[in-house]
């Protein structure tokens, strides 16, 4: 796929190298997690932004639609609380 599944991440590093994370139904079956950071001014992981939903909605194609918007979105609240774009990478699919 043109995304990363959970299974692929063997480390938090390959997690900020992409941007992002999923869960599959690793956790709880029929369950699909698509979760980016949220970075503070010092470039500091706070939190993450994430959406869940059930497998039938969020299907292989709408997660490739939803990771970048979820992405953007958490660069957009890590910006108002001080983070300056470029201390982190951005999303970017698996190859």
């Amino acid at each position: 796929p043109d995304f990363l599944e959970y299974k692929d991440f063997v480390s938090l590093d390959k997690v900020r190298t992409v941007g992002y994370a999923l869960d599959l139904e690793e956790f709880e079956d029929g369950l699909r997690c698509i979760a980016a950071p949220v970075r503070d001014q010092t470039d500091r992981v706070i939190a993450a932004l994430g959406i869940a939903g059930p497998r039938q909605r969020l299907d292989e194609a709408e997660l490739k639609r939803r990771v970048p918007v979820v992405v953007t979105a958490a660069e957009g609240l890590s910006r108002s609380l001080g983070y300056v774009e470029g201390h982190a990478p951005r999303y970017r699919t698996a190859s």
